[in-house]
């Protein structure tokens, strides 16, 4: 008898398992929540308190995850410090470590520790003790669990047609969506979804009114079922919508191919909203020079890339949820996939979209690339656009790279040829933190996250993309790495302090981000007041970082890519003229190669456009300073530099021969001249080698030199000549070097 009953027990107890599944449900005050008025707030001696009523909560439950939501937060402020708390005898005291934001993510707080103690202690209220105090949106405030136990009948429709591919160090996973905003549309405009989806710079944003449609992805080293989905990994929360590109509307049939747009905002930017094109990104990569685009993922279609931190065999699963509820007991081939073999490696941008355009005598081509991105390239994971244009026919085996950086706001700039070019053109999207005005020297990885000031750093993420987005151009089509230059708009050129990198940067080169009241209204409303920075290193301070003036100054030795500032015309008073005159002056001190020139028909810029001059980073270039043909840039006051609307130069009209530069261990020579434009036929300059390959003497290594005129049908003439010293930089510099319209070789000898 008594084996009898162990029977029915154990077929009773298999049949109780059998009916368990991973349930998710959310306790809270109201709203999307399934347990309304388990949630309050209670304020006590040592911080605010929040007690949940857990009496829904099956006891002695397996507790698989536990997520606590926040809204309304500024970044700006101290992060949360809460912890697990018990009463006893009175008194209010810790149990527990600190809720952490769950990475990568960073959208909630990981309670799951402290709900399961709560279960194995039986506890009916759970007390979290907030010791840091921030502002939210608390009747908006949530704790989801997922827990074993017996789901409701109201499940949400599954996903389908799950799939998941593997490339570069990313697993791009696919799926059918529940009644997706774009309707299961092959083609629509952006008036056809004006009122069927919200998004934002970086995708859609929930939808408060009505449906709270998410689907939740799950990764298993075991294939996914409902028996053992709370095992798996949750990667991601994705919302409806995600393969829509709210950074670009691309119009059909038109020359240039793009029409920038505020694409996801209700009322904004829509006034050709019934023209612009909704364009969705692809997963099938091309691989060839001047390929075509790749496939955008078919309508109605979900996608979440999740960027590899374990290499192995993984299965995923796609789950749909509304308003917290996942269906997690329908599960099978149709919404999960694998094995999925993966590798740890730098992730690479995709193809989704090409518009060629005809030149003459030859094609450019302009294509457009997701990146989709995780720290330290993004505070959180990102999509980002990124834009490539050449022409097929014209590239040859080693071609130059011009990253174009000079958006205004928050639309990147791609390149518009006028006649065929042979080099390469890089444009990519940069981060948006509040407003309608992109960062492009950094933002404090807080932002976008649950996480506060405190929690986090001050990071380049913009340079850190454009990094990688260089070596993935490399690799991928013939260019020289000697060649990289940037051409850089407002807000700052970080790009100045990596010559292993880049050849030349130029354009505004705003040296110092917070002179000038444009600049420094958006510098703080993005970054915050200089104050909160105070005790940080310099790497994750911005109002040092971006002062590229004391950098200069502190770091003689380093060598820079070569500077070229173009500011003038209509911006110089809002986006900071004052500290460009500080910034030349740091220039000359520290002997580096720049050029300022705001005025059209002078030598030395018109030879860099037209390739006369080539700058390469493995090719000295000669650093020129005080030289007598200068203008006056003045102190900073607009009113005191000398033609700054119509003109004005430094460094413009000294020009030399990039391709007969002598660099040798013991010896140096260039040939240089003054430029046939310039009004006035000689003057005298300092000159100093700098981004020497062989060249580089010791500190107070002795030299002569010889400065010897080279008219076209006679012997070379020395006309001067003079001893220097290297200093303790060991930069050899000749002082008031004659030059004349005529061609000087200069020649540097070690004694």
């Amino acid at each position: 008898m008594r084996r009898i009953s162990s029977l029915i027990l154990v077929v009773l107890l298999a049949g109780g398992a059998a009916e368990a599944e991973m349930v998710t449900a959310r306790w809270g005050l109201k709203g999307p929540v399934q347990h309304p008025d388990t949630l309050s707030f209670q304020p006590s001696d040592q911080g605010d308190l929040m007690a949940i009523d857990l009496s829904a909560l099956p006891a002695r439950t397996q507790v698989y995850r536990a997520r606590l939501f926040f809204f309304g937060l500024n970044w700006k402020e101290k992060g949360f410090d809460i912890v697990p708390a018990v009463k006893a005898d009175g008194t209010l005291r810790p149990a527990g470590q600190r809720l952490e934001p769950a990475p990568p993510w960073l959208q909630w707080l990981d309670a799951t520790e402290a709900v399961r103690a709560w279960v194995q202690a039986r506890t009916r209220q759970g007390l979290l003790l907030m010791r840091t105090r921030r502002a939210f949106d608390a009747p908006a405030t949530f704790l989801e669990i997922a827990y074993e136990g017996r789901g409701t009948d109201k499940l949400p429709p599954q996903t389908s047609q799950v799939k998941a591919l593997y490339r570069a160090g990313q697993v791009f996973i696919t799926f059918q969506e529940i009644d997706p905003p774009d309707g299961g549309q092959e083609s629509l405009t952006w008036k056809d979804l004006l009122e069927k989806f919200r998004g934002d710079y970086y995708g859609p944003v929930p939808d408060h009114p009505g449906r709270r449609m998410t689907y939740q992805v799950y990764c298993h080293d075991r294939a996914i079922t409902a028996a053992n989905v709370g095992q798996a990994r949750l990667l991601a929360e994705v919302l409806p919508g995600s393969a829509i590109n709210t950074r670009l509307g691309l119009p059909i049939k038109t020359p240039t191919g793009l029409t920038n747009i505020h694409a996801g905002r209700r009322g904004e930017g829509m006034g050709e909203a019934d023209k612009v094109t909704v364009v969705r990104v692809a997963v099938e990569p091309s691989t060839s020079l001047g390929p075509g685009p790749g496939k955008p993922i078919p309508p109605g279609t979900g996608i979440c890339v999740h960027t590899v931190d374990k290499a192995g065999a993984f299965y995923y699963a796609v789950l749909a949820a509304e308003d917290g509820v996942a269906n997690t007991r329908d599960l099978s081939p149709a919404n999960s996939v694998g094995p999925v073999r993966q590798e740890v490696a730098p992730p690479e941008p995709v193809l989704y979209a090409e518009f060629p355009s005809q030149l003459e005598k030859a094609r450019f081509v302009q294509q457009w690339y997701s990146f989709w991105t995780v720290q330290p390239m993004s505070p959180v994971p990102f999509r980002y656009d990124v834009g490539m244009g050449f022409c097929p026919e014209l590239a040859k085996a080693s071609e130059p790279l011009t990253i174009v950086r000079g958006g205004w706001n928050k639309w990147p700039s791609p390149y518009r040829p006028s006649r065929p070019a042979s080099g390469f053109y890089m444009c990519h999207t940069a981060d948006q933190p509040e407003g309608d005005v992109d960062m492009r020297m950094g933002l404090h990885d807080s932002n976008h996250t649950v996480k506060g000031f405190d929690q986090g750093k001050w990071q380049p993420f913009l340079t850190n993309r454009q990094t990688a987005l260089v070596e993935w151009a490399c690799k991928t089509w013939p260019i020289d790495r000697n060649r990289v230059n940037v051409h850089v708009g407002a807000w700052g050129a970080p790009d100045i302090r990596h010559a292993n990198l880049y050849a030349m940067i130029d354009g505004f080169v705003e040296p110092e981000l917070t002179k000038g009241w444009s600049c420094w209204d958006r510098a703080v409303a993005i970054w915050g007041t200089p104050d909160m920075y105070e005790g940080r290193p310099d790497g994750e301070n911005p109002y040092v970082y971006t002062n590229l003036t004391d950098w200069v100054l502190a770091n003689p030795a380093a060598e820079l890519p070569f500077v070229w500032a173009r500011i003038g015309g209509g911006h110089p008073s809002e986006i900071g003229w004052p500290p460009y005159p500080r910034f030349f002056w740091a220039m000359m001190q520290s002997k580096q190669p720049f050029l300022w020139c705001a005025a059209h028909g002078v030598d030395v810029p018109e030879a860099l456009e037209r390739g006369q001059i080539i700058i390469r980073r493995d090719r000295s270039a000669p650093a020129f300073a005080n030289c007598s043909l200068d203008d006056n840039v003045g102190e900073g006051d607009l009113k005191s530099a000398q033609a700054l609307q119509g003109g004005g130069q430094v460094n413009g009209w000294v020009m030399w021969d990039s391709e007969d530069i002598e660099d040798a261990a013991d010896r140096y020579g260039i040939t240089v001249w003054v430029g046939p434009r310039c009004p006035v036929p000689d003057g005298v300059v300092d000159m100093t080698p700098r981004r020497c390959q062989k060249f580089r003497p010791r500190p107070g290594a002795k030299f002569t030199w010889t400065n010897s005129l080279l008219p076209p049908a006679e012997p070379a003439k020395v006309v001067q000549s003079g001893r220097a010293v290297a200093d303790k930089y060991g930069l050899v510099t000749i002082e008031t070097l004659a030059v004349t319209k005529d061609k000087h070789r200069v020649l540097i000898r070690a004694d």
